[in-house]
This record gives C-alpha cells, sequence and structure tokens, in this order.
C-alpha cells in the first residue's frame, strides 16, 4: 500500500472508533504489507520526550516496507511528494531470532541473545495527520507515522558497545547529535520494551528485521543532493547521498 492510499484510509477513521492500542494495531495490520515485504519497524516511545508527548510509559512499532528502507545504499532516492525532508537520527538492531520464538523473561533477558548487528539510522517520518496532537492511537493505526529508514554501516553488536554511551552525527549538521542519554531506559531495557510490545500485540517482528529505536535527536532537515558521512562512535562512518527525485 501506497502513501495516499495509507492516508486515505486514516482520513476516514473516525476518533471514536479508536478507543484501546489493540484496536489501533489492528487498523495497522489492515495497512501493512505482506510480513515478506516488511524489513523494518520504526519505534517510538523510547525516550521521555515522546513518552510525554504521547502519554504512554511503553514502546510502539510500526512496518516499513522494504522498498522504503536503505541498507548498504550510497545513493538514496525519495519520492517528489517529500518536499524538504526531515529525520532523527537513531540507533538500528538486526533481530537474530523470531520474537513468537522468544521466552521473555526479564530478570534473565540479554539483548545479544535476540540481536546481533547495530547500526547509525535516519528515520523519516510519513503522515498526513498531525502528531502528537491526534494522539497515540491515531499514530499507531497509521503505522507509526512510519516514512522511510536509511541506514549506515553495521557492525556487530557486543557487550562493549552496550557499555558506551552511543552517539550518532552528521558530517553536515555536526550540531545536531542523537544521544542514547536521551533513551528513557538503558539500552537494553529499550529493546526489551520493543520486544514485549511486539510480543504482547502479535506484531510479527522475524530473524533479519532491523528494528529503529527511535529518535533520539530532534527533527532535523536533512542534507539534500549532497554527499554527507552517516557516523557513530560504535561503527566506520559511510558516505550517503539523498536525493530529491525518484529515479
Amino acid at each position: 500500500m501506497n502513501f495516499s492510499e495509507r492516508n486515505k484510509i486514516i482520513s476516514q477513521i473516525k476518533e471514536e472508533s479508536l478507543k484501546t492500542k489493540l484496536k489501533a494495531y489492528e487498523i495497522q495490520k489492515s495497512l501493512s504489507e505482506k510480513s515478506e515485504l516488511i524489513s523494518a519497524w520504526k519505534v517510538g516511545g523510547t525516550t521521555k520526550s515522546t513518552q510525554k508527548a504521547f502519554k504512554t510509559e511503553s514502546s510502539y512499532l510500526g512496518p516499513i516496507n522494504k522498498n522504503n528502507f536503505f541498507y548498504k545504499k550510497k545513493e538514496i532516492f525519495l519520492p517528489d511528494s517529500l518536499k524538504n525532508p526531515q529525520g532523527e537520527l537513531e540507533i538500528a538492531f538486526r533481530l537474530s531470532e523470531d520474537v513468537e520464538n522468544i521466552n521473555l523473561e526479564k530478570s534473565c533477558f540479554k539483548a545479544l541473545d535476540f540481536f546481533d548487528l547495530i547500526a547509525p539510522a535516519i528515520e523519516i517520518p510519513y503522515s498526513s495527520k498531525n502528531f502528537p496532537e491526534s494522539g497515540l492511537y491515531f499514530l499507531i493505526a497509521d503505522c507509526c507515522a512510519s516514512g522511510f529508514l536509511i541506514l549506515g554501516r553495521e557492525t556487530k553488536l557486543s557487550e562493549e558497545i552496550f557499555k558506551k554511551r552511543l552517539k550518532v552525527t552528521i558530517d553536515r549538521i555536526p550540531q545536531e547529535i542523537g544521544d542514547s542519554k536521551n533513551f528513557a531506559f538503558s539500552i537494553e531495557g529499550v529493546l526489551y520494551d520493543i520486544l514485549l510490545e511486539s510480543k504482547k500485540y502479535s506484531l510479527g517482528l522475524r530473524k533479519g528485521h532491523w528494528v529503529s529505536s527511535g529518535g533520539i535527536s530532534k527533527l532535523i532537515e536533512l542534507p539534500i543532493d549532497e554527499h554527507f558521512q552517516l557516523s557513530s562512535n560504535f561503527s566506520v562512518s559511510n558516505k550517503i547521498t539523498i536525493n530529491k527525485n525518484e529515479k
């Protein structure tokens, strides 16, 4: 389903029909692509600011179609409809197990048992609704305003990485830093909460899916038609170009 079709359906939903998170996820699933077309997941509710804005204490997820997921790409083309694209700096983790098969016991939870790779990321939201004014349930129904996800260079996840304060930057905008200190929980706590949400609502996260952490920077205007370096303190930098017009 393309963005215009999604917008049309979301615009027809009445607020009184969205009274629970379960109902919101049911609508999201009806809008989602076939599971084999999902490559990644957008996440929210992992920072204190988003928890406050959407009045929640837990994370929420929305699927990202493989055509809107850019992994190991040096040149990226976005649709004409996305004028002056803005994005958030994030951290993405790759699942090494199907979530449905995971037994989640918080007392013995180790993220390394369920995730194997980590990468810096840029998440570009897309929605016709106004958030946070439209509320959490509309956000979830609208696939959490998922748009596009750009991944930088991945690296193997390790205990040493979890001990660090992780940072993500774009060299053209050095003053804007994605910082793991903005998470509401520890990094492992964030990943546990994401898996818990997925399992509770049967969202279908699979081995090989990338899960992006939620914005740990403010929404920033991205450099267009020029090379930039997406960097972090846990992986090698790589050069990316975002182009305005789709080929």
